[in-house]
Parts: structure tokens; C-alpha cells; sequence
């Protein structure tokens, strides 16, 4: 996945991610991790078998939570994940953008907006990371 510092885009226009602040787990902790990998890979990220997870919300005008409010409600694949691989957050900053692949298979660039949504109150998005993975260290 490609991403990018550029801040420029508007944030009302551009689908943002924010960190859940729950503590990111291994995707072996997972009820079904199977069905939770291919949803994180749909979403055009890898996820090793080792891989830590971090729950996000993605949010954008067609859909106020991408995993829970689906784009096309007649679709199955209409739902976008709630976890991303720590590995493709952990350059991320407040304001910078992630390549991913939305619910109707588009590639888009997600702006990490932790301060403009729920869950402000962790700090940045990489504040945010930081607090969601203190129990790891």
C-alpha cells in the first residue's frame, strides 16, 4: 500500500481512518480469523498469520462506518474491515494518506483523521497507535 504525507485534500470529501482505542490483538486471538483476513485483504492490505491487529473505523459521505454500514446493502462484499495490520499503520501520522481498496473494489486514500472524529480523545492517529499498542512492548 501506498501512502503519502500530502495534507491538502479536503477532509468533508476525502474518506478518513481513525483508530478504535481497544487493544490491538493477534489475528490468532481472533473468533474466525480467516474471515477476518480476507476482509483485510479485500481491502488491499496484507495479513500474515503473526500479524497484529488494530481495530479502525474508515468513514466517508457514502458510509458513516464502512464495516457496519455497507455501501451496497444488496452486495455480501458491500462491508469493508474493522482491523488493519499494525504493520501498514505504524508509519502513519495524523494527516497522511493510506492507499486501500474501498467496499466496491475502488482504490482510494484514506486520510488518517484521528482528531476530527470519535475517539479525539486518544491524541493523533499516532497517538492513537501508541495507546492501542502500549501492551505489546
Amino acid at each position: 500500500m501506498t501512502t503519502t504525507n500530502n495534507t491538502t485534500a479536503s477532509s468533508t470529501a476525502t474518506p478518513s481512518l481513525f483508530v478504535v482505542p481497544n487493544p490491538a490483538a493477534p489475528l490468532s486471538s481472533f473468533f474466525n480469523p480467516e474471515h477476518t483476513r480476507s476482509r483485510i485483504e479485500a481491502a488491499g492490505f496484507d495479513c500474515g498469520e503473526d500479524e497484529v491487529l488494530v481495530e479502525v473505523w474508515a468513514t466517508s459521505d457514502r458510509s458513516s462506518n464502512w464495516s457496519c454500514h455497507a455501501f451496497d446493502k444488496s452486495r455480501s462484499n458491500g462491508y469493508w474491515t474493522s482491523y488493519l495490520p499494525l504493520s501498514a499503520l505504524e508509519d502513519i501520522k495524523e494527516g497522511d494518506f493510506l492507499e486501500a481498496i474501498d467496499p466496491t473494489g475502488e482504490t482510494v486514500m484514506l486520510r488518517a483523521s484521528q482528531l476530527n472524529f470519535r475517539y479525539r480523545r486518544a491524541g493523533t492517529f499516532e497517538q492513537a497507535l501508541q495507546l492501542v499498542t502500549k501492551h505489546l512492548s
